[in-house]
């Protein structure tokens, strides 16, 4: 598959679309064509749709996070996104260190009772979202009391505030292998949450996205956004290759189902507690 050839990307949307789809209905879809170029702020709710941005250069769709604070009451087991941070590899090192450091966000976000989902980012580096209800839980307690201390992490008030504290707690506890700050990523995972800032926007799962590289003869391959589970994360820490591509994810779609089937605003969730 070539990012320059739209035959093969609409070939590839057609295969991913029933599990596509429910990740941009409802939203408001940033749409970017094969370099990058934006295209617009689309609604996305058939597979029709779909096609017809597609036919139009269509490449990549992106979501930002609801607004948890602003967004109409729902039930309180209702499942939604609190916070999205990007794990980047730095200078000198690979996809081990991101795994690493994204494996060490999950823990945390799964201690606090919420449900972590991880996706490549096509690239180098890992997206991890935290998921949960929507009313916040009072987590911790002390001498075997019932829990009732909320975290630091997650009693805060919006995305951007939970995602930092993730980010810089991270960074605190582990920082050989974790930094929030650019300058001193060399070596290092550089954990970023300004995906989770107000009006940003983070790639869909399933969406195809552009190298730093695309239209370069040389690197004109189709990449894109694949949810992985813990043990992969896990086996990627040890060294194991991960690189999953556009051919893989029919087939992982096909034995797996939607692993990022958490992110969907679709009622209870039996992973989340």
């Amino acid at each position: 598959m070539r990012i320059d050839n739209p035959e093969d990307i609409r070939a590839y949307y057609a295969g991913v679309a029933d599990a596509l789809i429910p990740h941009l209905a409802g939203h408001p879809v940033t749409v970017a064509a094969a370099d990058g170029s934006f295209l617009g702020i689309e609604r996305i709710e058939t597979a029709d749709d779909l096609d017809y941005l597609l036919q139009r250069g269509a490449v990549t769709l992106a979501v930002p996070l609801p607004d948890v604070q602003d967004s109409p009451v729902v039930p309180a087991t209702r499942t939604v996104a609190w916070c999205t941070l990007h794990v980047a590899s730095g200078e000198g090192t690979g996809i081990a260190t991101a795994a690493t450091a994204a494996l060490a966000l999950c823990e945390s976000m799964t201690a606090d009772g919420l449900t972590a989902v991880v996706t490549t980012d096509g690239s180098e580096g890992l997206y991890v979202r935290a998921m949960g209800p929507r009313a916040r839980r009072k987590i911790g307690g002390r001498h075997g009391r019932v829990p009732v201390i909320d975290t630091a992490r997650t009693g805060v008030d919006g995305p951007w505030e939970i995602a930092s504290g993730y980010a810089e707690e991270l960074a605190r506890r582990a920082p050989e292998i974790a930094t929030v700050d650019p300058r001193q990523a060399d070596g290092r995972a550089l954990i970023d949450a300004s995906p989770s800032w107000p009006g940003n926007v983070t790639p869909v799962p399933y969406t195809l996205v552009t190298s730093p590289h695309s239209g370069v003869d040389q690197d004109a391959r189709c990449r894109c956004v694949v949810p992985l589970d813990l043990d992969e994360l896990a086996a990627t820490t040890a060294g194991m290759p991960m690189d999953p591509g556009p051919q893989d994810v029919a087939g992982r779609l096909a034995a797996r189902g939607d692993l990022a089937m958490a992110l969907l605003d679709i009622g209870d969730d039996p992973r989340v507690g």
